[in-house]
């Protein structure tokens, strides 16, 4: 990556995705935010995955894959789904302020959106 540094482990029984990087705040790069977001794909099923999170180390379940490029797109464009809702069922929309990385009110200007799993109270 070209933030992090991206390794595939094998412990001799099964293969690992590992992530190391820091924040780089004058980039809006959190990792705090990465595994949440992280967390929440898996729990939909649409990433890897998050194991084991620590500072700057993320570990992923490995999953071999390809990363698909114009023509792979174009290819299989009867395989992508037809309609996609952004943000997916379950996901909600919070505004994170683009300096502090912390959730902000609807009125602030100087602020991105991220999208989290929705946690159901039992």
């Amino acid at each position: 990556g070209i933030t992090n540094k991206n390794f595939l482990v094998n412990d001799g029984l099964k293969k690992y995705f590992v992530r190391i990087g820091d924040d780089i705040p004058e980039h809006l790069v959190f990792r705090s935010n990465e595994m949440q977001a992280s967390n929440a794909a898996s729990k939909i099923g649409v990433c890897p995955e998050l194991l084991f999170h620590e500072n700057s180390i993320q570990i992923f379940d490995f999953i071999k894959g390809k990363t698909f490029d114009s023509a792979d797109i174009k290819n299989n464009l009867e395989e992508l789904p037809l309609n996609i809702s952004i943000p997916p069922r379950g996901i909600v929309a919070v505004k994170i302020d683009k300096i502090t990385g912390k959730r902000v009110g609807d009125d602030s200007s100087n602020s991105i959106f991220e999208y989290y799993l929705e946690e159901k109270s039992p």
